[in-house]
């Protein structure tokens, strides 16, 4: 993927150091990325990150019939060359040329770059930077203080967690003690890549956050960045919450707890199978299906047919929710990779359980069971969400139904000759 700073001198933040918040920005983004991946069981992506600084030809190159907007130039040579030295042993930190740190020296901060692989020195190496920083946070303070919009003041909280440094984090505690700020959970989030450098002042300061704080938005979400550092020390803090009256602060620690290694885990879980949340019910489930549980599918199913209406809903949900799991999603028929394999007779019975619940007087029933076979049925159950369409009132349910009719139609390839007019009523 290729990205294009372009000069302007009317802009409010110089081109380098949009560049250089865009990749430090981009490596957080990833680092967040990679840790709700493991908490679905799905594979880990990396990211080689290079900057360069030039002049470049931009443009349409083709004819009419097919043309493609592009761009080229030996500053993209430079810049790719730049990400090829980018790697797991600088912790993919982004590297830069010469050219890249001259222009942008006033803006940000850089340390050589050293190749470990290679002793600590390369040839190929020479004249070639990382990006550490950002160089005057007083920049961002007046930022802060000229009204600019929702969307850039946000950038700018972002910016002082991007530092890592301890005057970055002196600034986002600042907004985050302040109960007159009104982003107080975006500081908390922007806490993030304090974690991917395994900062003990930082886990600490956020454990004190979620034990202190009196609001369950601000302990919730401290306990959502905290989890980003799969801290192994962590497991019995998140235990100890699993009890929190507020329940989106259960939620998030089971989350964060079930990417970790710890002794006596699936009892832990299973304790939670049962709970008025559904979040907190799909996490557990999603906790022990992660832990190869054996037990995972029967409880699952035990609470589809429990005489109540709230646990069967959470069911559904968990259904979906474990859904986003390739591993989970292939036990159904309609996304196996192997055409023919037997169904195992308890995904029949899941299956099962979730249409019956679309025939529920309870909307949150309904609207929870038609998401789940969204997410693990494909085009030939069409006939039994059209059979729901003909009864359902509710604008909700209607809605989501058409919009699962659209995808199952855009992946099968044909167009929806569905009449629209309840749609749009």
């Amino acid at each position: 993927m290729t990205a294009i700073f372009p000069i302007n001198k009317n802009d409010s933040w110089p081109a380098p150091m949009r560049a250089g918040f865009a990749a430090l920005s981009a490596r957080d983004r990833l680092s967040v990325y990679n840790c709700r991946a493991a908490r679905l069981g799905l594979e880990e992506i990396s990211m080689q990150t290079g900057l360069s600084h030039g002049q470049v030809i931009i443009g349409h190159i083709g004819n009419r019939a097919k043309s493609d907007f592009s761009v080229i130039g030996p500053v993209l040579t430079a810049a790719r060359k730049a990400a090829e030295l980018c790697g797991r042993a600088n912790a993919f930190m982004p590297v830069t040329d010469q050219n890249f740190m001259t222009a942008a020296r006033d803006y940000l901060l850089f340390k050589p770059f050293q190749n470990e692989k290679a002793g600590g020195s390369d040839d190929n190496a020479a004249d070639h930077f990382n990006i550490c920083g950002f160089a005057n946070l007083a920049y961002f303070c007046e930022r802060l203080k000229s009204g600019s919009s929702e969307r850039a003041l946000i950038s700018v909280i972002q910016a002082f967690g991007l530092t890592g440094t301890a005057e970055g984090f002196g600034f986002l505690k600042k907004f985050i003690e302040d109960p007159d700020c009104s982003y107080r959970r975006e500081a908390v989030k922007a806490l993030s890549p304090f974690m991917a450098l395994q900062n003990a002042d930082i886990k600490e300061y956020l454990r004190n956050l979620v034990i202190n704080s009196k609001e369950p938005e601000i302990r919730s979400t401290a306990i959502s960045i905290l989890g980003l550092a799969r801290d192994q020390q962590t497991g019995s803090f998140f235990a100890s919450l699993f009890t929190d009256s507020d329940d989106r602060v259960r939620a998030n620690a089971v989350e964060a707890f079930i990417t970790l290694d710890i002794p006596d885990k699936s009892e832990h879980l299973k304790k939670l199978v049962y709970d008025s949340a559904p979040r907190v019910c799909a996490n557990a489930l999603l906790g022990l299906w992660l832990a190869d549980d054996q037990q995972t599918l029967s409880c699952l199913y035990d609470l589809l047919k429990s005489d109540n209406s709230g646990k069967r809903s959470s069911a559904a949900f968990a259904v979906y929710f474990l859904a986003a799991a390739r591993k989970f999603r292939r036990l159904f028929p309609g996304y196996s990779e192997q055409p023919g394999l037997v169904t195992l007779s308890i995904i029949e019975n899941i299956f099962l359980r979730l249409k019956q619940m679309l025939e529920s007087e309870e909307n949150s029933e309904r609207y929870q069971a038609l998401r789940a076979i969204g997410r693990v049925a494909d085009i030939e159950c069409r006939e039994l969400i059209t059979s729901l369409l003909q009864d359902e009132t509710d604008p909700e349910i209607i809605n989501l139904a058409h919009s699962i009719l659209s995808d199952w139609e855009k992946k099968a390839g044909t167009q929806s000759e569905l009449p629209r007019e309840r749609f749009n009523a």
